[in-house]
């Protein structure tokens, strides 16, 4: 799969007029300093800050004139990763003698010692000493660059580094914060400046683009190594290893498919790095398509799907082969008002109720209605940064994310209308536990507007119309009459718990009175529980038990044994949906 995503990567480049993996590159938050070297002398230009808005997604800075410069300088000045530092301490983050990257927090915690520039330096005057004592093959690597760019110039370094040592402290007074203070020494010409950012650059990338030096071999006059992107591959990884092989490295590539392949990941890095964090891979017509999170291709047929995240580099989270995909759905959903909603149910709600037929449209419902818009952001993130303070909330997102993805995203819907059935009645169970009942009331309408979908019909809306129809007409009803089915007694159930909390006194509904009805898994428990609520909510004066329909309710509640099992979602229904007892108190006034 890498391999057909750079095939199309290098067509893109040749097409291309400009450099544009520079083009998509993103410099990191911080302070840009350029610093112009003229006949000996230093002169500090004003500074140019650079940060990306994650809110408005606008990368502050771009439009200064000297950006472009900037990011160039910045893009060949750059670590291959934190591992693979010039200074030895980890303190300046640069790779070359022309730039100096420090986190700005470095300089007041007093980490930038003239000792931490002098080692910098030192590395970069002799490059060649520190690969000597890293291993033979990391010799070789870098003797060849130096055989075609020669030595570095010391003089020049020395007197960076003299103006460095003497102005540090006074060209950063003032600098705070944990983003980058970056310092670039340019020439007057700005196409000399970038060649030798160019050269200098490469003098360090050539001996670190590969995972580890140790692995690399020579064959036919080639050179072939493991590729350091997205690999972690080292002594406390040995289950990365191909035990049963000669090489035990996973694969090895040429010095000029890992350049292009770390030019690759430099791409990738840039559109994550301002939000554009999924690709769909198009080998067909030879094309990528960046979305931001919760963006899709609806063009997108089959190909290669690429789930990436910006860490300390980009990250791959997911990637796979997609056979076919379409974002437009066979048959249209329909999400309906099965519960009766007021205006103010739907005052907070940016879901519309109606027709959908757009995996785009599935999720961001699916995202709001069941996850209150937690899920679309939190696919790939670790547990433990999930800051969902509701842990059933939290639970069923982590539990139903992964295959949630596969259908949005890759179109795979195995095990879908399993999965949203079992984790709907929690999410339900839990808003009504909650005291959230318009919440619950969206859930349940959700919940089963998709039975009714992946059924392929509509017994649920059918069915709850009924309910709630014969159950009004009973409680209206004088003579004596009995429940028609397990339905309608267990969305009574609800009824008269929600009644009665409804009547306790400051209008407060305990979760301890509530839960034992939501969980209850046998009628008896059922009963007796709503017994021991009688016994305990205060009630007013004028509902008293002499009041007919409360009582009339309640009497047939406690007399009807039911067939089957408790029914839950009659039970949640009743309890969040409007109340017949009041709307009949309503018309008697």
């Amino acid at each position: 799969m890498i391999k057909d995503c750079l095939r199309i990567f290098q067509k893109e480049l040749d097409s291309k007029e400009s450099e544009f993996v520079l083009d998509n590159y993103t410099p990191k938050d911080g302070t840009y300093l350029l610093i112009e070297m003229k006949e000996g002398k230093f002169y500090p230009q004003e500074p140019i800050e650079i940060q990306y808005n994650k809110k408005t997604g606008e990368l502050e800075g771009r439009m200064n004139t000297k950006y472009p410069f900037v990011r160039q300088l910045d893009y060949y000045s750059k670590l291959v990763e934190m591992n693979k530092p010039v200074d030895p301490k980890k303190i300046i983050h640069s790779n070359n003698y022309l730039s100096f990257f420090i986190k700005k927090d470095s300089l007041t915690n007093k980490k930038v010692t003239k000792d931490i520039i002098a080692g910098y330096y030192d590395v970069l005057k002799h490059p060649d000493e520190k690969y000597k004592k890293k291993s033979k093959s990391s010799y070789e690597l870098y003797a060849s660059v130096e055989q075609e760019m020669g030595k570095p110039d010391e003089a020049q370094v020395q007197q960076i580094q003299d103006w460095v040592s003497e102005n540090l402290e006074e060209v950063t007074s003032g600098f705070t914060g944990k983003d980058y203070l970056k310092i670039f020494f340019i020439l007057p010409d700005n196409q000399k400046t970038i060649a030798l950012y160019q050269r200098e650059g490469k003098r360090y990338l050539l001996p670190n683009i590969y995972n580890n030096n140790d692995s690399v071999i020579g064959v036919e006059g080639k050179i072939y190594g493991l590729p350091n992107d997205n690999m972690g591959m080292n002594a406390k990884k040995p289950f990365l290893e191909n035990k049963t092989r000669r090489t035990k490295e996973p694969y090895l590539i040429s010095l000029e498919e890992v350049l292009l392949q770390s030019k690759f990941f430099d791409y990738l890095n840039g559109k994550a790095s301002v939000g554009f964090t999924q690709v769909y891979v198009d080998p067909e017509n030879e094309k990528f398509k960046f979305c931001k999170s919760g963006e899709f291709d609806e063009e997108f047929q089959q190909g290669f799907y690429i789930k990436m995240q910006k860490g300390k580099e980009v990250e791959l989270h997911d990637f796979d082969v997609i056979p076919k995909y379409n974002y437009f759905m066979k048959h249209p959903f329909n999400l309906k008002r099965i519960i009766e909603l007021t205006p103010d149910d739907l005052k907070n709600l940016k879901i519309e109720y109606g027709t959908k037929n757009k995996l785009g449209e599935m999720q961001a419902m699916i995202d709001e209605i069941f996850f209150g818009k937690w899920l679309i952001n939190n696919y790939f993130t670790n547990p433990e940064d999930i800051s969902i303070k509701d842990g059933v909330v939290k639970y069923n997102l982590i539990k139903s994310r992964d295959r949630l993805n596969n259908w949005f995203y890759k179109g795979d819907e195995t095990g879908i209308s399993t999965l949203l059935q079992n984790i709907s009645l929690e999410l339900v169970k839990n808003s009504a536990s909650n005291g959230n009942t318009t919440k619950a009331k969206h859930q349940l309408n959700l919940r089963w507007s998709l039975m009714d979908y992946y059924s392929e019909n509509n017994a649920m809306e059918v069915n709850m119309r009924e309910v709630r129809s014969r159950l009004r007409e009973h409680i209206e009803c004088k003579d004596d009459w009995e429940f028609d089915n397990d339905e309608e007694y267990y969305y009574a159930v609800g009824q008269t718990v929600a009644f009665y909390l409804s009547r306790t006194r400051g209008g407060k509904k305990p979760q301890s009175y509530i839960n034992p009805f939501m969980n209850a898994k046998r009628d008896e428990i059922i009963k007796k529980k709503l017994r021991e609520l009688y016994r305990k909510v205060n009630f007013d004066v004028d509902i008293e038990p002499k009041d007919l329909r409360n009582r009339n309710l309640t009497g047939h509640v406690l007399g009807y044994t039911p067939q089957g099992k408790v029914n839950q979602d009659m039970l949640v229904c009743g309890f969040v949906d409007l109340s017949l007892v009041y709307e009949k108190k309503k018309e008697d006034k």
